[in-house]
């Protein structure tokens, strides 16, 4: 797309700019420093589809004012090689995924879990509140710094629940990750998709911390296989020696379920129960 050297030229405020995972793509992202701080900056070629949902991404993070989510330091335009790009430049998180923790650890603590999900759900409340689903909450988009902070990254497929969609209807598959997008994103049901969403993949993500897998993509050999799990067979109940009465079990099977009325309404509704949960388990 361009060289090293012409985006360096193009932000003299930057030091030590070096790219961050495989440098292709219309989103290149790169780890620099500004003022002696460590930032993100976020190249994004506005072509096509890409450029409105880079628009998207660029309101998502500037409308967020959330405490799980990199603070947003710029943003604007920049002429690379004749051809404008959108930049964001964000506070860096240092840090592994949550996909590198359960590649070391399939079957995370029970602990773990429970702190894991109350920041996601503090997180989704904060979604909420700004009138947006996040759509791709999964162990990819998730870090946890060296502090064991948590933080959600990645708004590319954001929905503003206040703007028209961007989705074609006719599309007969909405934007998520199989295997982590509810069940309403599958089937492209735009008027379905809210915040219940975003609970149903937090509660993917926990399943998965606790069994040590992910049962939509175990044994699955392509992407419709597991679409067509997750449209027609809720998860089997889990078992976890310490929830001995069921009641993380059951919580947990409320928020991956299939049909949305069947979830938590809102992420403090989720918060509360969960809340329920840890004392029960005295954890």
């Amino acid at each position: 797309m361009f060289d090293l050297n012409a985006l360096k030229a193009a932000f003299p405020s930057l030091a030590d700019v070096q790219p961050i995972g495989d440098p292709s793509g219309q989103k290149l992202v790169f780890r620099a420093t500004r003022s002696g701080q460590a930032v993100c900056l976020k190249i994004i070629q506005p072509t096509g589809d890409a450029g409105a949902r880079a628009e998207r991404e660029l309101e998502a993070v500037a409308r967020l004012k959330s405490d799980f989510v990199p603070k947003l330091i710029a943003r604007g335009d920049v002429n690379l090689g004749g051809v404008r790009h959108i930049f964001i430049i964000e506070e860096f998180v240092a840090g592994k995924t949550y996909r590198v923790h359960l590649r070391l650890q399939l079957v995370q603590p029970v602990p773990a879990v429970l702190d894991l999900m109350d920041r996601l759900l503090r997180a989704c409340l904060d979604f909420e509140k700004a009138s947006l689903v996040h759509r791709d909450i999964k162990p990819e988009n998730l870090i946890l710094d060296d502090n064991g902070k948590v933080w959600v990254l990645d708004f590319g497929i954001v929905r503003f629940l206040d703007m028209k969609s961007l989705t074609a209807s006719s599309d007969r598959i909405g934007p998520c990750t199989p295997g982590y997008g509810a069940p309403e994103q599958l089937r492209n049901q735009k008027t379905e998709i809210n915040g219940r969403a975003d609970l149903f993949s937090v509660g993917v993500v926990a399943y998965e911390s606790l069994a040590g897998g992910n049962p939509y993509l175990q044994g699955k050999r392509h992407a419709l296989e597991v679409i067509d799990h997750a449209l027609k067979r809720d998860l089997p109940p889990l078992v976890v020696p310490a929830d001995r009465d069921g009641k993380l079990a059951d919580f947990i099977s409320a928020m991956t379920a299939r049909f949305a009325s069947r979830r938590p309404r809102t992420a403090s509704d989720a918060a509360k129960w969960l809340a329920d949960v840890r004392a029960h388990l005295q954890v």
